[in-house]
């Protein structure tokens, strides 16, 4: 099942500091081959970072995303963004790859899923 992530305006809302410096990290777990090619290849598009702290980094608009090595059947990609429209980017992101996942159903009889899990917000310096 492709899981739609909807948008959380009180995820923020958890972090104690100051909301331009919130970090939120939308985690997607995504199985089947080829929704996990094809989001590679979603991600590949992306602008790497140029910092050597930030190494496997891409990052579009108002967000960043790391795709986490493939553990087997499932792919992890994170999606980041930070201030007071995090949730907003993030939210953005997530329908992006919701969308590049149901292009490849609609191409192979292959079952995928995405499923949407919101890591604790956190402060911009603790990366």
């Amino acid at each position: 099942m492709i899981q739609q992530y909807q948008l959380n305006y009180g995820w923020p809302q958890l972090f104690a500091g100051d909301p331009e410096e919130v970090v939120l990290t939308l985690r997607a777990q995504i199985t089947g081959a080829a929704a996990m090619a094809a989001v590679s290849r979603w991600f590949s598009t992306l602008t790497p970072s140029e910092l050597p702290s930030e190494a496997g980094w891409r990052y579009h608009g108002g967000a960043s995303m790391f795709l986490h090595e493939p553990t087997g059947a499932e792919a992890i990609l994170d999606i980041e963004s930070q201030g007071q429209d995090a949730a907003d980017s993030v939210a953005w992101y997530a329908q992006e790859v919701v969308e590049v996942v149901q292009g490849t159903t609609q191409d192979t009889s292959e079952v995928a899923t995405v499923t949407w899990t919101e890591l604790p917000p956190r402060s911009g310096s603790d990366r």
